[in-house]
């Protein structure tokens, strides 16, 4: 039963959309051959010329109708270089499959490389932002450290300088405080001992 549907008129195929497709080529062919009578000869070859190069027919029922289709043009009075020969797109031999899975395989490489090349890119440009950030954020840190209060190992020396200065002014303030009240103290007890005498 499997097998009825892989057969089409005369030919069994390696699949059931291989079977299916040349039953849809016989749809096409039952089309173009209804219309045939309406054609002059320029247009037969123009019609065998766009269903040949198109890949209108690839199964064998397809181009077992082209070739049929391609002497009907010849007896019709074309010549044989005018009318090219039937175009298959399909190898045969081993090698030449093996060479044709290869340039496939090279082209979806091909392929590849673009979305690649692609994350690539967008990898490399999430990169740039994050360094940026990082960049900004060591700055900002730097610039922190070297405007703070507290003493950091960058602005150290400059905030003990400043602490002293500050303690020596406190100082001095004080010290030139205690001078003026001891100059009146000084002076009061002068005026005591004046007034005591």
């Amino acid at each position: 039963m499997a097998e009825d549907n892989l057969s089409a008129f005369g030919y069994t195929f390696g699949s059931l959309r291989d079977a299916d497709l040349a039953r849809e080529e016989k749809e096409k062919i039952t089309t173009i051959q209804k219309s045939l009578g309406k054609y002059n000869l320029s247009q037969l070859m123009d019609l065998y010329s766009r269903t040949n190069n198109g890949r209108i027919f690839r199964t064998p029922v397809g181009l077992e109708y082209l070739k049929g289709f391609r002497n009907y043009i010849l007896k019709n009075g074309a010549s044989e270089e005018d009318v090219p020969p039937v175009v298959t797109y399909v190898t045969y031999s081993s090698e030449a499959a093996a060479e044709q899975k290869k340039l496939v395989r090279d082209a979806k490489a091909l392929q590849a490389v673009p979305a690649e090349l692609k994350r690539a890119r967008n990898s490399f440009s999430v990169s740039v932002v994050f360094n940026v950030i990082l960049l900004l954020m060591v700055a900002a840190m730097f610039y922190i450290a070297l405007h703070s209060d507290n003493p950091n190992i960058l602005n150290y020396k400059e905030n003990l300088v400043n602490q002293y200065s500050e303690w020596e002014e406190e100082l001095n303030e004080r010290e030139s405080a205690v001078r003026e009240k001891e100059r009146a103290l000084g002076m009061e007890q002068a005026g005591m001992q004046a007034d005591g005498d």
